[in-house]
């Protein structure tokens, strides 16, 4: 959530970090996974973090992909291809200024933007795939209880929504972290997204919450709530 840039940036860039994720149905995690991430962030020579990513059903089928460039910690490009919906987003964030683009997807290409849309966003600007970094470097005042404001991008609103990161518990191996919306009325509507973090390595390893990935109902595609293991 262009071609032409992450294909420079890959040729210039040193070797790639894989990771995976296994997406299951909240309370399913002994069964086999719904869907696979498969993820490759790799350090470029201009100093910045290239993310691609790729998610398959468990038939094999691709459902979403997604580009993302982070410079410093904080996002500076992303494009999402949300292949259930047919549907693209593209995000372009430069001097305190976030451009939110939509697009519609006719057999795998984009057509035009049907939507776009710019909006001021202050330096704790985030989305997905920052969410690591930043709550590592987060994870002193985390650790002490204290709440962390954001905003956080959301491309099918087109905008900057505040959240609030915190902890609400203390493993002796893993430090959990709820997010939830920061206006108490949105935070009504809306499930907390719970993470886990490994205390020795500060990496995510589970997570549980709202996802980009559908599902259809009653004629309609719907968002899905899922539990994620990383490996």
């Amino acid at each position: 959530m262009t071609g032409l840039i992450v294909l420079a940036l890959c040729l210039s860039s040193a070797g790639a970090e894989p990771r995976k994720a296994l997406i299951y149905d909240i309370g399913k995690t002994k069964d086999a996974p719904r869907f696979v991430q498969e993820t490759e962030i790799t350090d470029t020579a201009a100093g910045e973090k290239l993310w691609v990513s790729k998610i398959n059903d468990a038939q094999g089928v691709l459902v979403m992909t997604e580009r993302a460039i982070l410079k410093y910690g904080k996002i500076t490009y992303q494009y999402v291809e949300q292949l259930q919906i047919a549907e693209a987003y593209e995000l372009k964030v430069d001097g305190g200024k976030a451009t939110f683009q939509t697009f519609s997807l006719a057999y795998g290409k984009k057509g035009p933007p049907v939507q776009t849309k710019t909006v001021a966003v202050g330096t704790e600007f985030m989305t997905g795939p920052m969410t690591e970094i930043f709550l590592q470097k987060q994870w002193a005042e985390l650790s002490q209880g204290k709440s962390i404001r954001v905003e956080f991008g959301i491309f099918e609103l087109s905008k900057a929504v505040d959240f609030k990161f915190k902890k609400i518990s203390d493993k002796p191996e893993v430090m959990e972290i709820e997010m939830r919306p920061a206006n108490f009325f949105i935070s009504l509507l809306v499930e907390p997204i719970r993470i886990e973090f490994n205390k020795e390595s500060k990496r995510m390893v589970h997570f549980k919450g709202r996802t980009p990935l559908r599902e259809q109902s009653n004629g309609r595609w719907t968002a899905i709530d899922a539990e994620i293991i990383y490996p």
